[in-house]
């Protein structure tokens, strides 16, 4: 295989367009870069040609495969065999069924135009060739050409991912994937190679539901894919189900899909304080917990929305028992059941200790207790208890410094929040910085935030006892444009401060920077030059003024607040 290493060399070549019968395209297992999909081949059909919006929909052109020598090949049913756009082509044979089964096909309000053409006359086709007829090459281009966060054509499934990877693992898979697909794509391929090696079947079955999910809820989540450090949050497969299984009922519920950090916060994590508890009891009472029928009760519950719910505000599994009602119900209750079977007391008084504590679930109240973390989920009577030990002064005294200190650090994310709390914040002697974490390095978007910024802390302090710097980096671009001041009218009233990382670079670009591009910078300096003799001059002389006392001017930077 000639390809170039490191670069995206494995591309399609074009060979010629050519019109053919649907008869004549093949559908086979082994034709197009994946299998057909029911589901999708049904929404093709319903949506987009009964519906009439055939020419409108974001559908690329379906393509024909040619071998190296340009010659068109055949799938496994003698037909022509598809490089892309397969569910596009069993959605028109599905069409032109209808069509057949039609008494009178004139009466069908879709079969006009564009569709009656393909129906009656035939398809015009992209046919495109390889390098060579490595089919798992050729399936990883297309797997990427429809990564999910790369374009709006059909997602290609995770399992399909998964299925790649493994085709490739005789080939070292990372590797071998990034020669084909070039460096740039190598950390979207090591997500692909991590969820590999990590996700069960069940997993990939239950993610099969909700197809058009983003994907990051799996590929960037370490409660599915964690390694290394990240290892102690990875759920077992039954918890990632009851996560996704919930998920998939808040967003039907809500109508809309909520973000990837909410998945994690929300959902993921209540499902691991869920499975460290389940883990602890099985590890201290594992002879007796087969006896206690309401020990599988209680797990299905914590994977409930009820068990989320408790979790996610902090309740506290198995309660404090000094507070009385503390916990969830059937934890308690469970615990007790197993605690009287491990005394050795007979299984009918355990499950009706149980069935009574369930009785009365409905009268117990939820004590929601603050402190509980992912790996600190169970009272005092489901752990073994270990001598006091005295804390070190040293490491006393440092975690109240960092407590002090962090307390002075206040995050916002967003404007709107920013400027309700900077006004609570922000007093007379007050000396504090404020930064800014870009999700971008696009100039517009930088100097329209920093604009915005200026306008909030403005309207609350005083312009001279503000400054504003921006990290330029490399960026001369975005020098020039805050220097002429040209993004935003804010801008223009702003002294500006730009720092440049690397000198060397930084003269080297000046000098092959063109005069007319250097005129802003050399106006500014001047400007400032003439702004500090005049400074000078006026310190040296100061006016004397026969109504008026002399002023002493202040310096600037003894009340700057410098973002």
């Amino acid at each position: 295989m000639s390809k170039k290493a490191g670069t995206p060399a494995y591309a399609p070549v074009y060979v010629e367009s050519k019109l053919l019968k649907l008869d004549d395209v093949s559908v086979a297992h082994d034709s197009g870069h994946r299998d057909v999909d029911e589901d999708r081949v049904l929404e093709l059909y319903e949506k987009v040609i009964l519906a009439g919006r055939w020419g409108q929909a974001s559908l690329s052109r379906p393509k024909l495969r040619y071998d190296p020598a340009g010659r068109p090949m055949a799938a496994s049913d003698g037909r022509s065999k598809l490089a892309d756009g397969k569910h596009c082509i069993a959605a028109l044979k599905k069409a032109a069924e209808t069509v057949a089964q039609s008494d009178d096909a004139t009466q069908l309000e879709w079969y006009t135009g564009e569709i009656k053409d393909i129906l009656t006359v035939g398809m015009r086709f992209d046919c495109i060739k390889f390098l060579d007829d490595d089919e798992a090459a050729v399936k990883l281009f297309y797997t990427m050409a429809h990564e999910q966060e790369a374009n709006k054509l059909r997602t290609t499934s995770v399992e399909h991912k998964i299925k790649l990877v493994r085709a490739y693992v005789a080939k070292d898979a990372e590797n071998a994937m990034v020669e084909i697909l070039g460096k740039s794509r190598r950390s979207t391929i090591h997500n692909w190679c991590k969820a590999t090696a990590v996700l069960k079947e069940p997993v990939l079955i239950k993610l099969k539901e909700k197809p058009d999910l983003p994907q990051g809820l799996v590929f960037t989540n370490k409660y599915f894919v964690g390694q290394g450090e990240e290892t102690r949050f990875l759920l077992e497969p039954e918890q990632q189900i009851a996560a996704l299984q919930l998920f998939y009922d808040f967003c039907d519920g809500r109508g809309t899909v909520s973000s990837i950090p909410t998945f994690m916060s929300d959902f993921c994590a209540p499902m691991l304080k869920a499975q460290l508890w389940c883990q602890l009891v099985m590890k201290k009472y594992a002879s007796v917990v087969s006896r206690l029928p309401a020990y599988d009760r209680c797990q299905k519950m914590l994977w409930s929305e009820r068990g989320r719910t408790c979790m996610r505000l902090g309740v506290g599994l198995s309660g404090d028992p000094k507070i009385e009602g503390s916990g969830i119900p059937e934890c308690v209750s469970v615990l007790q059941g197993l605690k009287n079977l491990a005394a050795g007391r007979a299984v009918d008084e355990a499950e009706s200790a149980v069935d009574a504590a369930k009785a009365t679930v409905t009268e117990h109240k939820l004590v929601v207790e603050g402190g509980d973390d992912e790996s600190g989920i169970l009272a005092d009577d489901i752990t073994m208890e270990a001598p006091l030990v005295e804390k070190d002064p040293v490491l006393e005294k440092a975690e109240e410094l960092g407590l002090s200190v962090r307390s002075n650090i206040h995050l916002f994310h967003d404007m709107k929040t920013f400027g309700d709390g900077f006004v609570g914040l922000c007093r007379a002697t007050t000396r504090g910085g404020i930064y800014i974490d870009e999700a971008t390095s696009k100039a517009k978007i930088i100097l329209g935030d920093m604009a915005e910024l200026w306008k909030v802390v403005t309207s609350v302090v005083d312009r001279q006892y503000v400054s504003m710097g921006i990290f330029c980096g490399k960026r001369h671009d975005l020098v020039t444009l805050v220097v002429t001041g040209t993004v935003d009218p804010p801008l223009k009233r702003l002294r500006v401060k730009t720092f440049l990382k690397n000198l060397d670079q930084s003269r080297s670009r000046w000098k092959q920077m063109p005069k007319k591009e250097k005129q802003p910078f050399v106006d500014a300096a001047v400007k400032d030059h003439r702004k500090h003799n005049a400074l000078k001059r006026e310190l040296a002389h100061p006016p004397v003024e026969v109504d008026s006392p002399v002023r002493d001017p202040k310096p600037e930077n003894d009340s700057e607040v410098l973002l």
